[in-house]
């Protein structure tokens, strides 16, 4: 851990804490490690997160997604546990037309149907504002500064 890790992470953490969400939930997204004889690495993971992200648009947003460029609210945070296994952490935005149960569907089976999606998910709604704090945490980042996967943040900040 560098200092200059900590001066960035209270610059996102404040950054974070002004994005608006409508009705936040708590996500982490699991990933196989291998898929045959190929590696997961970070590039890997944030392309993957892109093929989940555009699936979810689609699936929740239908054709406002793609007509009127619509998005839904996210903040993808990658992280590689202490067992070395690849995962993100997440705040994604719930559609106020899909419940909360429909939601948890979509959002697995979207997952599910990547390449690197492993079946491990968690969903939380209702947490408290601690998550921006625990996604952002210091430990279990390779790169503190790339662990935000910003090329698949979607925000209202």
């Amino acid at each position: 851990m560098h200092h200059d890790d900590r001066k960035i992470r209270n610059a996102v953490v404040k950054y974070f804490n002004t994005c608006q969400f409508n009705d936040p939930c708590a996500v982490t997204l699991t990933m196989k490690q291998r898929v045959g004889s190929i590696d997961l690495d970070p590039i890997a993971c944030s392309r993957n997160f892109n093929q989940f992200s555009n699936r979810l648009k689609k699936a929740i947003l239908r054709n406002s997604f793609t007509r009127y460029g619509n998005r839904i609210h996210m903040i993808p945070v990658l992280e590689r546990s202490h067992s070395q296994r690849y995962h993100y952490h997440t705040v994604i935005d719930r559609s106020a037309h899909v419940t909360r149960n429909n939601f948890k569907g979509i959002v697995s089976d979207c997952w599910n149907r990547t390449l690197w999606g492993y079946r491990e998910i968690h969903f939380e709604f209702d947490k408290p504002a601690g998550w921006i704090g625990y996604i952002t945490k210091l430990s279990q980042k390779e790169n503190y500064p790339g662990s935000i996967d910003w090329q698949n943040l979607h925000r209202d900040c």
